[in-house]
């Protein structure tokens, strides 16, 4: 399964999904309580971008952070992957 979470209210979300098209799903945590446990927040307070792999058992297999958003896509290949 893959999803977003982001702090933006869900209208703002809805725009952002039907303007780039974005065939999954995204969360709203408006109150930054997930984001902070999570992913944490910069300076501005939103979320940072990251990226987690759970298995079908619930278990976090893998974190990335600090992601390099022209070769997230590959990474994340390699690394499921890996994982089978």
């Amino acid at each position: 399964v893959l999803f977003a979470i982001s702090v933006d209210i869900v209208e703002d979300q809805k725009k952002f999904v039907k303007e780039y098209n974005i065939p999954y799903l995204h969360l709203s945590d408006p109150t930054k309580k997930a984001c902070k446990v999570y992913a944490g927040l910069n300076i501005a307070g939103l979320a940072k971008r990251s990226t987690f792999i759970i298995d079908k058992q619930g278990v976090v297999r893998k974190i990335f952070h600090d992601i390099d958003v022209e070769n997230h896509g590959k990474e994340i290949a390699e690394t499921l992957k890996l994982l089978n």
